[in-house]
């Protein structure tokens, strides 16, 4: 059973303003005393073109005895002078999957299986194959306003559907015409998928992460508004999911 509390990347703060994030991955059959090694590269966005800056690398552990071989680990995010890492902002990451065969004599080195594995449990993520955490020292969670917001039924259900950036370029566009929408009868908002994609431009088809909405789009918090928004005018959302077409 998946435990959406186990996977993708959890950051935290604690008491004396340090950084840290949990990691977790599932990896099925790939297992610790199999010879495999899994590995988390990090780095902030800022630094993420700066030859002179290179990603930080951790260690996951896997956890013997998950039903879906999980691999996990919690990671101090101490800053580095001369780079942005562990300071606020968003922070990109990827793991890597090394493994050493049986018998190899010791001190034999790793052999790289995988050098990018997306991360599709991410809860945030940038353009392309990046997915993402944002440390945020300040972090509010999310006001909604939409208590006395019901769904209509389902027979009742006008359904406009559209695609975000074709539509009016952002979350946030989206969200400023719900008024417009309204005066069209419309009372349900159909997005077609929200999640990062493969390429620039796809129709949301080839998604790379289950649960990150575009960050180009606005993000997680820009999907919250654009809802409270529609509720606030009695529109229902729904979104388009197509996880068999994870790329």
């Amino acid at each position: 059973m998946i435990d959406l509390q186990e996977v993708g990347a959890f950051p935290s703060l604690d008491d004396s303003g340090q950084f840290s994030v949990r990691f977790g991955l599932y990896l099925p059959g790939i297992q610790g005393t199999a010879g495999f090694e899994v590995r988390v590269r990090v780095i902030h966005l800022t630094d993420r073109f700066d030859p002179a800056v290179p990603a930080a690398t951790f260690d996951l552990a896997w956890q013997q005895g998950s039903a879906l071989d999980l691999w996990s680990a919690t990671v101090d995010l101490t800053p580095v002078a001369g780079t942005h890492f562990g300071q606020p902002g968003l922070h990109l990451y990827r793991y890597e999957l090394w493994w050493t065969p049986a018998g190899s004599p010791a001190g034999t080195a790793p052999q790289s299986i995988a050098s990018w594995i997306v991360d599709p449990f991410a809860r945030e993520a940038e353009i392309g194959r990046m997915s993402a955490f944002l440390l945020d020292p300040a972090a509010q969670p999310f006001v909604w306003t939409d208590a006395a917001y019901k769904t209509p039924e389902l027979d009742d259900l006008v359904v406009y559907e559209l695609q975000v950036e074709e539509f009016n370029d952002t979350f946030d566009g989206v969200a400023a015409q719900s008024v417009y929408l309204k005066s069209l009868g419309v009372n349900c908002i159909e997005l077609m998928p929200v999640t990062s994609m493969q390429f620039d431009f796809d129709w949301g088809y080839g998604p790379l992460h289950y649960f990150a909405p575009g960050w180009r789009w606005g993000g997680s918090a820009g999907l919250k508004r654009l809802v409270d928004a529609a509720h606030a005018e009695g529109i229902a959302v729904i979104l388009d999911v197509v996880y068999e077409h994870v790329d």
